[in-house]
């Protein structure tokens, strides 16, 4: 298929591109900024002292400066609702901000635009920064991701990079037909290991609408414009 085939020459352009990329932002796609597009980074600068026994709604941050959505705020929810475990470390993380170490989830709303019509999709990326004890970047410790919408959301390409000192960077790309309003992006630890066992410091997630709103409006008018010329006539 032709996104599968886009997507491949993007991770490609963005291997090369790499060491140029603000640190733990290493891979952003080539559509962000581009209209349609939105942005959205926790670096999680700050967070309450001790254990949060349910929930807790970090804002969107970070030194990087590369949140950016014209349709509304995206939200962070960490989610201890199960184990009580979750517990914000300052001191934790590879880069600037903390970490989140032992929570049961976090759950990402995204706002963005909806095109519905037929032919349309969108494009999104996840990079999530994570912590491994066993310095291996797989199995129980990698977090667990989930898409979903009211529309099908299929993983189509992702990827590990070793940051070093038991830090990795997940990537993932996913596609979901037709273009939805929003979609929620869960992120899932694994709640049956001991303390201090996983830790995530850095979330970043990029969107695209494809074609974005913009150009749909001007193809509807477009069309309105010919229909009107051709009752002219």
């Amino acid at each position: 298929m032709k996104w599968i085939a886009k997507i491949a020459v993007v991770g490609l352009a963005m291997l090369i591109l790499a060491p140029a990329a603000v640190a733990e932002d290493i891979f952003p796609p080539e559509y962000r900024g581009a209209p349609g597009s939105t942005c959205q980074e926790w670096d999680f600068m700050d967070g309450p002292a001790g254990y949060v026994p349910q929930y807790f709604y970090p804002e969107p941050d970070g030194t990087s400066g590369i949140t950016f959505n014209p349709y509304g705020t995206a939200t962070l929810l960490v989610d201890n609702g199960e184990t009580a475990k979750g517990y914000y470390d300052p001191g934790m993380g590879p880069g600037d901000g903390g970490a989140w170490m032992d929570f049961d989830s976090m759950l990402v709303e995204v706002p963005n635009t909806g095109n519905w019509e037929p032919n349309t999709w969108k494009d999104l990326r996840i990079q999530i920064t994570f912590w491994d004890p066993s310095g291996t970047g797989m199995g129980v410790y990698m977090p667990e991701v989930e898409v979903r919408c009211e529309m099908p959301c299929v993983l189509v390409g992702g990827f590990i990079e070793d940051l070093g000192n038991n830090w990795y960077l997940l990537v993932e790309d996913w596609f979901i037909e037709p273009n939805p309003q929003e979609e929620f992006v869960d992120i899932f630890g694994d709640t049956s290991l001991p303390e201090n066992s996983y830790a995530i410091s850095e979330v970043v997630i990029d969107t695209i609408c494809v074609p974005e709103p913009a150009t749909m409006a001007l193809v509807g008018i477009g069309l309105a414009a010919l229909v009107a010329r051709r009752r002219r006539k």
